[in-house]
């Protein structure tokens, strides 16, 4: 008797609490908002299974199509050290969508997750927010959160894999998680009809290795034409980009150590290891760099022919309108844990030194005035935050605005007075502010925000709403984002104290005169010999020896 009343609850529920969508692929039921017309659904498979004889090649499209009605309920990730209690599963190419009910061709907004390449899930990020501030502002729009292999097994460099030729006869390797989001975001453009979206106004976007992803959506040649329309990018203009040649990859010898940690020497044998001791395995080859991963893309000559900003600063990117953007402190979340309080101005200015090299430190005087700074690692901190986003996010937008593009640039600073001071306005913090629902609570330990804050996430979340449904973040009662243009140079300064506001010209010096020109490989103040500090030492590689350096002088 109770096994059959439960059954009734059961259906009564689906019932009145569920929303059905279906696709060429199969039906799927998903659930509706208690107090608000949206409706959403977890885990909709994207591809096959990259499991067996899958793993570690391009993701294979859906083909079976499926009678039944699936329940759309549980979210998993893809394999990872920890995926923030959501469980884990090889077979995690999957995405998750929140939609308004009853409404038909809306705009589309894909986001990939960020992660340093190696953690993360699209369900953690919960689409409510945006949505529903797009329906208070009558611009409804639809939001896409997907899942991408991580780490050893969506990023893998392998000469074996390399000329197994599983891109339909072409050699590609290491590029395997980047390979899943393209294949997402195709089935978001055949399918999303299903669910009330449009699928010719699709805008991706991303943060951190998320938005250097799109970086690549942007410049990859495996993106087919008209697969987005507009691009979001979060503190993913990285530079210098992540991505090395495969030959630069496999010097590393990271595929070596996980042949031998694994005792494997074969694919097959590869293929048949547990996903758990790989994922082990690629904790046991870290790097100690700034993202703390084994493996990030790599220029293959499959999905990526040559390094993002090559491709930019020829135009050779995909013209779409732009929303870019950084933090004030974007390096002090892996620059703070390193360095103890009483770091002195000597030991940042060789930390700099080993960073950026003798000669363009020697120039850092004229943009910066280290003794202005409360304490020393502030003043590294924006050095190497200019260096690292500000002005490659300026250059990208630039770039973007000379194209003919509606481009818009934004700086987030605003600062968590209970988390350590030296943090400032921290990588990543803008995302609590545009994910609410669940994000904020997992970040910042379900601390609620103040009204100051709500109302900064207000205004970002309607900016975003409108950017994806219009290609322009302004709208009546919001104070006016100015577009892009190098002439004026205007970025939106995101922040409670003080006030959101647009200025001109905050990184011209800094950036024209310094990080643009030791970009573009120029000389720095006419000193022949400041190439020793190309763009190649800025990264990952300096990070680590700027780190090690740092250890010995603490001693």
């Amino acid at each position: 008797m109770h096994r059959v009343i439960s059954l009734l609850i059961t259906a009564i529920v689906a019932a009145v609490y569920t929303q059905v969508a279906t696709t060429p692929q199969g039906t799927y039921r998903g659930q509706l908002s208690p107090f608000i017309p949206i409706a959403f659904w977890y885990s909709i498979p994207y591809a096959q299974a990259p499991t067996g004889s899958n793993r570690w090649k391009p993701p294979l499209p859906i083909t079976v199509q499926s009678n039944a009605t699936v329940n759309a309920f549980i979210p998993v990730a893809c394999p990872q050290e920890s995926s923030s209690g959501i469980p884990q599963s090889e077979d995690c190419l999957v995405l998750n969508i929140w939609a308004p009910t009853n409404k038909q061709n809306l705009p589309v907004y894909v986001w990939i997750h960020g992660g340093s390449f190696t953690s993360g899930s699209g369900a953690i990020y919960n689409g409510t927010g945006l949505v529903a501030a797009s329906l208070s502002n009558s611009s409804p729009i639809i939001v896409v959160s997907i899942n991408y292999r991580l780490g050893i097994l969506g990023f893998l460099v392998d000469q074996e894999l390399y000329d197994e030729k599983s891109a339909d006869g072409k050699s590609t390797t290491g590029n395997y998680g980047f390979l899943d989001q393209v294949q997402a975001i195709k089935w978001v453009k055949a399918n999303i009809a299903s669910f009330g979206g449009n699928p010719n106004d699709i805008t991706i976007g991303g943060e951190s290795a998320g938005g250097a992803c799109v970086m690549m959506h942007r410049v990859s040649p495996v993106v087919p034409a008209g697969l987005f329309q507009k691009v979001i990018i979060e503190s993913g203009a990285i530079y210098p980009d992540t991505s090395m040649t495969v030959a630069a990859t496999l010097a590393r010898g990271v595929d070596v150590a996980i042949r031998k940690v694994l005792n494997c020497t074969t694919l097959t044998c590869l293929r048949n290891v547990p996903y758990q001791q790989i994922v082990a395995a690629g904790l046991n080859t870290e790097e100690s760099n700034i993202f703390g991963a084994a493996s990030t893309p790599t220029i293959d000559g499959y999905a990526l022919t040559e390094s993002v900003y090559t491709s930019i600063s020829k135009g050779s990117f995909v013209k779409t309108p732009l929303l870019i953007g950084s933090n004030t402190n974007e390096t002090s979340l892996f620059t703070c844990p390193v360095l103890p309080d009483n770091t002195t101005q000597a030991q940042v200015d060789q930390y700099l030194v080993t960073l950026f090299g003798s000669n363009v430190t020697a120039q850092l005087s004229q943009f910066y005035n280290a003794a202005s700074y409360e304490e020393p690692v502030n003043y590294l901190n924006t050095v190497y935050s200019d260096s690292w986003l500000h002005c490659s996010s300026r250059r990208v937008a630039a770039a973007s605005a000379n194209s003919g593009q509606n481009t818009y640039l934004y700086t987030f600073n605003h600062v968590f007075p209970q988390l350590d001071k030296c943090l400032g306005s921290a990588h990543a913090f803008e995302v609590a502010f545009l994910f609410p629902y669940d994000l904020f609570q997992i970040s910042l330990f379900g601390r609620t925000f103040t009204p100051a804050e709500t109302d900064l996430s207000n205004t970002m979340l309607t900016y975003w709403a409108n950017f994806i449904a219009n290609g322009d973040p302004n709208k009546q009662a919001l104070g006016a984002w100015a577009k892009y243009d190098q002439s004026s140079d205007r970025d939106l300064m995101l922040a409670t104290e003080p006030m959101s506001a647009v200025r001109t010209g905050y990184y011209r010096n800094v950036c024209d005169n310094l990080w643009d020109k030791l970009a573009s490989g120029a000389n720095i103040a006419g000193d022949n010999n400041a190439r020793e500090a190309s763009a190649s030492r800025i990264g990952v590689s300096a990070f680590v020896a700027a780190t090690l350096l740092l250890s010995v002088l603490l001693l």
